[in-house]
């Protein structure tokens, strides 16, 4: 029976001066986290998780020693965080505090084993992902008449990042080489781009031919802008469009539609939702969007698998075949 956190000294394990306990792992944890090709936003939320792991273990008198550290800690931190924030919170921590384990008993140096090695991940209630319905998707994109370069530029970004369901990042990592096919991300006549995605693995996406007839009325008047030598394909004011900007332009977007304030994932959302009402499988759909985790499509799917199922039960007609 293990003990309760409760029972444990608070001696034990306790920091030396010379040692900085957990936190001072961080830098050969990052090193360890790039030699594995980790991306470096998920190199930032894994080490973000450890120094909040160590700001509790602190406030309460804990261990801070990575090897005097045990699974009864973990379990109150978990805990406490399922009671003060999200659940996907919690379960974004405990996989953050499972990359460290694994780091730390890389070949046996730090730690033997981890005390993680049999705790299950805390439960993620499912919770509906909001999806733009075809009528405001098309308010949106009305929003976006126009033929001055904003207008040509925000009709054709919306165009694509609703006909492929590209990450922000992915997005604007886009890059317009046309005179390098290295380097340029960007098939017109294939209308396909290459996207660098999560996990810093390459994948393709399609997509159709208003959406590359929009791109080409941009890439018209993206010629004349003072950053036109630019290889980012999106080009703000000055230079690259930033996430910041890019936030902006769906927001005022979405606002001028009449539809409150919306978020850029949200074109992702509804990417998912129209391939999946198109008939196309799972698989294919994780294939295009990016996903490794077959939970993903299914958590995308959820909150409108029941009007799909309608409208598939409409296209087979079985009960006039009676």
């Amino acid at each position: 029976m293990r003990q309760s956190v409760n029972s444990l000294p608070d001696t034990v394990g306790a920091v030396n001066a010379d040692d900085d306990g957990i936190v001072g792992e961080l830098p050969a944890f990052r090193r360890y986290l790039r030699s594995n090709n980790r991306a470096p936003k998920t190199v930032q939320t894994y080490e973000e998780a450890v120094r909040r792991f160590a700001d509790f273990l602190a406030e309460r008198g804990m261990p801070q020693d990575v090897r005097a550290i045990r699974r009864e800690h973990i379990e109150a931190f978990i805990e406490h965080l399922l009671d003060t924030q999200k659940a996907t919170t919690a379960a974004n921590r405990f996989r953050s505090l499972q990359a460290f384990w694994r780091y730390a008993t890389v070949d046996g140096e730090i730690v033997k084993e981890s005390p993680m090695a049999r705790m299950l991940p805390p439960k993620i209630p499912v919770q509906e992902v909001p999806v733009l319905r075809d009528d405001e998707l098309g308010r949106l994109l009305a929003a976006c008449d126009g033929t001055d370069f904003e207008n040509r530029r925000d009709m054709a970004l919306l165009r694509f990042m609703l006909d492929t369901g590209c990450r922000i990042g992915e997005v604007l990592a886009l890059r317009w080489t046309p005179g390098d096919s290295e380097t340029n991300d960007l098939d017109m006549d294939a209308e396909t781009a290459r996207v660098f995605g999560k996990g810093r693995r390459w994948r393709l996406v399609s997509f159709g031919s208003r959406t590359g007839r929009a791109i080409d009325k941009y890439l018209r008047l993206r010629k004349q802008h003072g950053d036109a030598s630019s290889p980012s394909l999106w080009l703000g004011k000055r230079g690259a469009l930033t996430d910041q900007g890019l936030r902006l332009i769906i927001r005022r977007r979405g606002e001028r539609a009449g539809l409150g304030r919306i978020w850029p994932h949200m074109t992702r959302h509804a990417a998912a939702h129209n391939l999946l009402s198109a008939g196309m499988n799972e698989g294919d759909v994780s294939k295009l969007m990016g996903w490794t985790d077959p939970q993903m499509v299914k958590r995308y799917a959820s909150s409108t698998a029941g009007e799909r199922a309608i409208a598939a039960h409409k296209r087979l007609g079985l009960g006039d075949r009676l």
